[in-house]
């Protein structure tokens, strides 16, 4: 049984360095591109007659755009990641740099097209900061997700946000939460749906990824 198991793990250590290898040969000649000097900007915004600025740079630009990577396989936050940065930078919009975001993960990439109105979608995006500061908002990230690339089912919102026995580990289980949602029946509202609307519906509407055509 010991030799079986050992034969079994090392079977699975091969598995993961060949995606590895697969993962470093697709970002080696991407990260060959030489970089530009680094850029930085602060963008002002009014919010209900509030002055906010949002300040902020990339130290990795390359002509083709803004490359990011993480070796796992792409989750919510990865995408959220990926829109927010990307949303920075076609609001700065350095000169002779293409206003797209790749991300790379170890299951396959996605790639963000420029946007015209990057601005309106940062104020969107602080102004649900900005309610966030005075009371908790029904953002999840991951069930939001499901339910944004699930055509807007809330069946498929509450499989990642529900635990179960067979799914224990599921995101109402964050103690932030919990926490924050104590006493509230249905977290996965209408409070939800516009969140996740908000945050993701643009993204969608942006971004080329097989793997969302696939689970589609």
């Amino acid at each position: 049984v010991r030799v079986k198991s050992l034969r079994a793990r090392i079977g699975e250590l091969e598995q993961e360095m060949r995606r590895l290898d697969h993962f470093a040969r697709a970002l080696a000649p991407v990260l060959a591109e030489p970089k530009l000097d680094p850029v930085s900007a602060t963008v002002e915004f009014a919010l209900d007659g509030e002055p906010w600025r949002l300040t902020g740079g990339c130290g990795d630009l390359r002509t083709t755009g803004l490359i990011r990577y993480r070796y796992d396989n792409a989750r919510a936050n990865d995408y959220l990641n990926g829109w927010i940065d990307h949303l920075f930078l076609n609001a700065m919009a350095p000169p002779q740099v293409v206003p797209q975001t790749t991300w790379y993960s170890r299951d396959g990439h996605y790639t963000l097209r420029p946007v015209e109105d990057a601005r309106g979608q940062l104020a969107a995006l602080l102004g649900l900061y900005r309610e966030g500061l005075h009371r908790p908002i029904h953002f999840f990230p991951k069930s939001a997700w499901n339910y944004v690339t699930g055509g807007g089912s809330l069946s498929k919102a509450t499989n990642v946000w529900q635990s179960t026995s067979f799914r224990p580990y599921g995101e109402d289980r964050d103690p932030a939460c919990r926490l924050a949602l104590r006493g509230v029946a249905d977290p996965l509202d209408a409070g939800f749906i516009e969140c996740a609307t908000t945050v993701f519906a643009p993204l969608l509407e942006r971004i080329e990824d097989e793997r969302i055509k696939a689970a589609a």
